[in-house]
This record gives C-alpha cells, structure tokens and sequence, in this order.
C-alpha cells in the first residue's frame, strides 16, 4: 500500500463503519458515512506520517480488504515491563461476502511478516467486543484479551443516592504522595487477576510514572480522594479532551465537543463493596458535568471483571477491546 492509497480505502472503511452499526447498535448513536470517513482519514494521514505498512486484498481487480499497521508508543507503561513502542493494527476489514475464505489470516500473516522485520515484536490489536468472529480470529493467534474501553455518549448516568459515610473532596499535587499505596494495590491486584498477560513492571517503577498522571490531574482539578477519618481511602482521577483528540472515537460514535476520561477510580481493599466506588464516581460525574463535559469513557484490564461489572452498573458500555501479543 502507498500513501496515494488513501482514499481508496474509503468504501472498504464505510463498509466496517456500517458492519458496526449492525453487530453493536446497543453504542449507538453513530457518526453519518461523510463525518465517519472525514475522521478516520485524518486519522490515516496522521498513521501515514509516521512508521507504517499497509496491504490492500484485491481479487479480481476488485479490492476486498486491508491492513494497516502502526507503531506507536507504548501508553501501559505502568503496569507492563514490555518496550516503550509496540506495532497496533490499527484496521482490518474484509468485505462480507470474501469472510471465511482465509482473507483475513493472509492478511494478518503479511502483518507478522513485516514485524518480524523490526526491532519491535509486541503487538497490539483493537476490536469492537460484539465483533466476536473477529475476536475469536485474533485469539486463534495468540493475542489475549488485555484492556476493554466503555463508553457513555449521549447517555445519562443512572441516578445514585450515597450510602457511603466517606467524605469526598478534591485533592492537590501535594496530596499525590498519599496515594502511593491505594495505587499499588490496584497494581497488585492487576498481577492477581491477569498473571497470564505479564510481564509487570516493579512497584518502584510502576508508582513514579503513575505519580506523574495524578498530579497532571490534581493541577487540572479533577483529582478526587475519599476520605474515612484521617485516611484517604479511595482516589478518583479524570481528564478532559476535546472530541477532535479522540480520533478513534469520532468516527465512529456521535459525542459532544468534549469527552472525559476516568483515568483511575481506585478503593482501598477494606473499602471495598461499602459504596466508596459509587460515590467517586457520582462526584466525577458532578465535577465534569460543572464543565460542561457529559460523555465519558473508562478503561479497565480487561480480566477485571469486577471493575468492568461496577462501570456497567453506572451506564457505561463495552465499546472497544484492545488484545496484545507480548
């Protein structure tokens, strides 16, 4: 594939875009065909700017699908000891009627072979969770399923009334070196629930990069502690983006001008199930709402399945799961 080849993946991306609509219209609404392929080519022109490779299936004359691979950097970094950049497909699209014909795992295989060539072996591959033919293809070839991301656009959180005694309040870059432990347990429980998708990296090197991510958000001011008695027992962080940043998402869902992210939501151990969690969460939905920001999107590993149980409880939806190969 050559960069002139761009906008003859047009056809082939409306075809995936309206394959999503129809395996997952629970994510709707989605994105009209001229805002969904505006979008996902300015993502491609971006792609191709940097390290890249590409192949486009033709039979016949007629072209019936492609690949498109990218290297990026590596953004779990506080929780992997793998290399700082990884190869992620960033599409893979075979037309409907040429599934099952080995299209797909040709395609995939010129994608190996092309890393095989580079000094960067991991390997990341994203999907729609419905999308489960394409899921099932991917684990078939060793990737494991590692970080689901829900969303919640243009929908209301559910109503909550607060059973917890904890006191929520917001905290300063001064508070961020109190909140060494209530990351690390998350870390640790990572290691406990997902010891297949290893290597972890170290507590001395998970805490300063995670450290860094707090304060960015305690200057921001989305930075939240829960507090019970003197001790800070739950912590709640957040960022917020304007939806030309999220490249990944207007093309495909219809969100507002602005998305917020829950970049962490962490209770302490003995905290747990006392409803600390909601009442993070419902004061996160105030602080974002205060701006204006009302569609929201979290991330969770993906083997935690009790993390992923508390975000649907609160409206969120599984839009977009990210497998690795290591």
């Amino acid at each position: 594939m050559k960069l002139d080849d761009i906008d003859r993946l047009a056809p082939l991306w409306l075809a995936l875009h309206g394959h999503h609509r129809k395996i997952a219209p629970q994510l709707a609404p989605f994105v009209a065909d001229d805002t969904s392929w505006k979008n996902r080519k300015r993502q491609y022109t971006e792609l191709l700017a940097g390290e890249w490779f590409g192949f486009i299936a033709v039979d016949n004359g007629r072209d019936i699908g492609y690949l498109l691979c990218g290297r990026r950097p590596m953004s779990w970094n506080a929780t992997f000891a793998v290399a700082s950049t990884l190869w992620e497909l960033v599409t893979l699209f075979v037309d409907e009627k040429y599934r099952g014909r080995g299209v797909g795992s040709r395609l995939l295989a010129a994608m190996d072979a092309s890393v095989a060539r580079s000094d960067i072996r991991t390997k990341l591959i994203g999907v729609i969770p419905d999308n489960r033919a394409a899921v099932a293809l991917y684990k078939s070839r060793g990737y494991l399923p590692t970080w689901l991301m829900l969303t919640r656009f243009q929908r209301s959180a559910p109503a909550y009334r607060a059973t917890s005694s904890v006191t929520i309040e917001a905290l300063g870059t001064s508070d961020v070196h109190a909140l060494e432990a209530l990351w690390l347990s998350l870390h640790h429980h990572h290691q406990a629930v997902s010891p297949g998708l290893g290597p972890f990296v170290t507590d001395d090197v998970s805490w300063p990069v995670i450290r860094g991510l707090l304060s960015e958000s305690a200057r921001d001011g989305l930075l939240l502690g829960a507090r019970y008695g003197d001790r800070i027992v739950g912590l709640a962080s957040a960022a917020v983006y304007g939806i030309d940043e999220l490249a990944s998402y207007s093309d495909t869902w219809i969100a507002g001008e602005k998305a917020g992210e829950i970049k962490f939501l962490v209770v302490a151990d003995i905290m747990r199930g006392l409803g600390v969690g909601a009442a993070l969460m419902q004061a996160i939905n105030r602080d974002l709402a205060a701006r204006g920001v009302h569609d929201q999107f979290v991330g969770a590993m993906e083997p935690n399945r009790g993390a992923i149980r508390f975000y649907e409880s609160h409206g969120f939806r599984p839009a977009w799961l990210e497998l690795t190969k290591f």
